[in-house]
């Protein structure tokens, strides 16, 4: 199926979230419900591969904005937290803190799952979902995920 108008597709009760809190109890639920969580505290919800013969580069910065390490999965993913700890609007950012799933209206028998590279807390208190990617390796269910992604941050009030 095209992208273009997919997330139009998933209705607000369909998006679920999952994150791990700061002392690493699994939390999960309606995305409306799950909103008011401090994802720039939360834990990772999946570990990075690491392997011999890789082609990323996984890693850990160490973020001024927030005294804490922000995980990369490649250098392309790196320059994202060395660019928003020069932002003087932002304030923390996590990688990796929540899973975001959902159903398409009408399959109610298959779950798609996306897990973000990271979550920005800005200075206004709202929060930015950013995915980290070259336009030319984005992927046709990718972009579909992205799109989605970004639909269910808009019902919420934040970016993607």
């Amino acid at each position: 199926m095209d992208s273009a108008g997919w997330g139009c597709l998933v209705g607000a009760e369909d998006f679920r979230l999952e994150y791990v809190d700061a002392r690493g109890d699994p939390h999960e639920g309606p995305l409306e419900v799950m909103r008011p969580a401090r994802f720039e505290a939360a834990g990772r919800v999946r570990t990075f591969p690491s392997y011999r013969g890789q082609r990323n580069f996984p890693g850990w910065y160490w973020a001024a904005t927030c005294a804490e390490l922000v995980g990369h999965e490649s250098w392309v993913e790196l320059g994202q937290p060395m660019r928003l700890d020069c932002d003087p609007g932002v304030v923390a950012t996590a990688s990796q803190p929540f899973r975001l799933s959902w159903r398409r209206s009408g399959d109610r028998a298959r779950r798609i799952s996306h897990t973000p590279d990271c979550f920005v807390r800005l200075r206004d208190g709202t929060g930015v979902v950013p995915d980290v990617r070259p336009d030319d390796r984005i992927e046709p269910e990718d972009a579909v995920k992205f799109e989605v992604t970004a639909t269910a941050c808009a019902r919420v009030g934040n970016s993607a």
